[in-house]
This record gives C-alpha cells, structure tokens and sequence, in this order.
C-alpha cells in the first residue's frame, strides 16, 4: 500500500418488489466480504484505520492514514473506534477490580480485569459502589472478585454475588500496614532521636525544658526501658491466631487491625487463594499512559474503546 489513493467502482443488482404489503420494496445485492452495508471503504482498509486509531490516537491516525493514501477524518476514526468496543461483554470467571483517576483527587472511574488471561474488560464511569453493582447484577458469573480494601466493592460484591470468594490485595494490606506504621513513626520523631542520640548530659540547654513524650523514656535508662515503650509493636496477623494489636496501643495499628477483621475472610483469601491485583494494576498503568495520550480529554467511551479494543 503506497502513498497513492484507489478508488473502486462497483455495480451491483437492485430488485423491486411488486409485493404492496412488503415492508421493504428494494432488495440491493450485498457483496460479502469485498465491502460492507453504506460503507465507502473496503474491510480491509477499515482494519487499518482502526489499528492506526488504536495505536496512535485519531489525530495522529489520520494524519498517518492520509499519509498512505486513505483519506479519513479524526472524527470517522472515533466513531470506529466506539463501534467496535460495543461488544457483549461477558463477566470472567475470576475477576479484578481497582479504581483510577480521571482527575486526581477529584473523578474516579473503575476498572475490570479477566485475571485468567490479563485482558481488561470493562471501564466504569466512576468507582462507587452502586455502578459496580449494577455491572456484577447485569454478569453475575463471577466466581473469584480480587479487589482493595474498598468497602463500596465489598458491599457490591456481597449483595450481587455473594457465593464469589472474595480477595483482598496483598500489595494493599501491606501498604495500608506501612503507612500505619509511619504515621506512628512520624509521630514519634523527635522521641526517636533523642534515643538515637543516646542521654545528654544533664542541664544541657539543648533538651532542658523539653518535656518528654508521654510513655517515651529518655536519659540514662533509655536502652534499658526501650522496651516499654509504646512503640514496641506487638500487632501480629496470623490465621487462627488474635489480634494482638490493641495491646500495643498504637492508634494506627489498631485501626489496622479493626479493618483486617472486619473483612478477615478477604484477608485470609489473599494468603490462601493464588489471585492478586498485580494483573489489574498493569492494567491501570496502561490506562493511564493511554489517557495522557490524550491528554486527557478524550471521553468515557473513547477511554473505554482504547482500553478494551486490542487489550
């Protein structure tokens, strides 16, 4: 295919029917195959169009589809593009769901994820509860829902399936437990430090009139009561066993340790089951670098036809 344009005349038949109660009073021959109903372009050359509008966006699509000698417009590759990606889509057996941002901190959307073969197959307008219920109720196949510690997904999942196993992320617990942990940390800075610095001498005006932090020892006996410090963390997770993050009185870790048992079974799953996030989370990654490719204008359905087509 060259830089140069072909123009096919074509001539096919046209009946008439004499029939004056037939709905429809001409019958054209149809040429399967070579082109399809009002079309002005063969199947081959529409491929084309939407592998150029798939790979590079619709402006740099038709640039580079005029550029091979197919006249197009930006605005006939959108409109291919959303045709193709309004398919039937069928709910996977084991399905993953975590959110992006459209706008950071201000829209989110969701996205859906065949953790069988790592195929996106769906985009949701936003990530509130009652829309991934609505999808789950209109496919309810799912067997396996591996999602975050989202609470609105949980609730969705429960009501629109609730024979599914549900999975919590582990990348997620971990991170929640990190971030649990560095708030006390934060916290505790400047008790940290001074420990670190082992005692000061007395009278020093370094530290004289600062009062220490309740239940954080300084001075002398620092090493030797670390121990009873509130920052010796005695949360564990273990199946079968308590949580023992109350008696470590870290406020952080025990709103920790509130949300693994409220969704335990999730929790116990993402240690026991061998499914993960990870696939969606790729998935995500190129949303994302498909929609700042757009620059983050083009719509939901263009979004979505982008994300799914090829996926």
């Amino acid at each position: 295919m060259g830089p140069v344009s072909v123009r096919v005349v074509l001539t096919s038949r046209r009946w008439h029917c004499s029939n004056s109660e037939c709905s429809q009073r001409i019958f054209t021959e149809r040429l399967p195959g070579l082109i399809d109903r009002y079309q002005r372009r063969t199947p081959a050359i529409s491929r084309v169009l939407l592998l150029l509008a798939y790979s590079m966006g619709c402006e740099a699509g038709a640039r580079t589809g005029r550029s091979m000698g197919i006249q197009t417009s930006p605005d006939t590759l959108i409109r291919l593009l959303i045709a193709a990606s309004e398919i039937d889509v069928k709910a996977p057996k084991h399905l993953g769901v975590d959110d992006f941002a459209f706008r950071r901190g201000m829209e989110y959307g969701a996205l859906l994820v065949d953790l069988d073969t790592g195929q996106a197959v769906d985009v949701l307008k936003d990530r509130a509860g009652e829309t991934f219920n609505d999808w789950l109720l209109a496919h309810p196949d799912a067997e396996t829902v591996s999602r975050d510690c989202s609470q609105a997904y949980a609730d969705a999942i429960r009501r629109e399936a609730p024979d599914a196993t549900q999975v919590a992320d582990r990348f997620h617990l971990a991170k929640n437990l990190t971030e649990a942990l560095k708030k006390q940390l934060r916290r505790e800075q400047s008790a940290l430090d001074r420990a670190a610095r082992g005692p000061e001498p007395e009278g020093d005006p370094a530290v004289s009139g600062v009062e220490t932090p309740t239940g954080i020892p300084s001075g002398p006996d620092t090493e030797t009561s670390a121990a009873d410090s509130p920052l010796r963390t005695e949360a564990y997770v273990v199946p079968g066993k308590k949580l023992g993050a109350k008696r470590s009185g870290i406020r952080e870790l025990v709103t920790f340790a509130r949300g693994l048992k409220r969704d335990w079974a999730a929790v116990k799953a993402a240690f026991t089951q061998p499914w993960s996030n990870g696939v969606v989370e790729g998935n995500v990654n190129r949303l994302k670098m498909i929609k700042r490719a757009m620059f983050g204008r083009g719509c939901l359905a263009l979004l979505r036809a982008r994300v799914l087509l090829l996926a």
